[in-house]
């Protein structure tokens, strides 16, 4: 059953990531005006601020998710085991 949910939580941190991702990336374009600063060396107009900021904004957001998504899953294996413990 832990495993099932184990893989249950990477499945859901993955997707919701991915999906993160996608708005982030909307939202930098629409608030900058340009594609966000995926690829180094892929564009020379990238400041080091944008790079910075574009870094810590997917790092803090990815991990606020799995964290997330690893509490609601620990909470849901817990249900499992005992109901009354929810």
């Amino acid at each position: 059953m832990d495993t099932v949910v184990k893989l249950a939580g990477t499945g859901l941190s993955i997707g919701a990531v991915m999906v993160a991702n996608k708005l982030l990336t909307a939202g930098w374009q629409k608030v900058v005006g340009k594609e966000p600063p995926t690829k180094p060396g892929d564009n020379d107009d990238d400041t080091v601020k944008e790079i910075l900021i574009w870094a810590v904004l997917t790092t803090v957001v990815s991990t606020a998710i799995k964290f997330g998504v690893a509490k609601s899953t620990q909470r849901a294996a817990r249900s499992m085991r005992d109901p009354r413990e929810v």
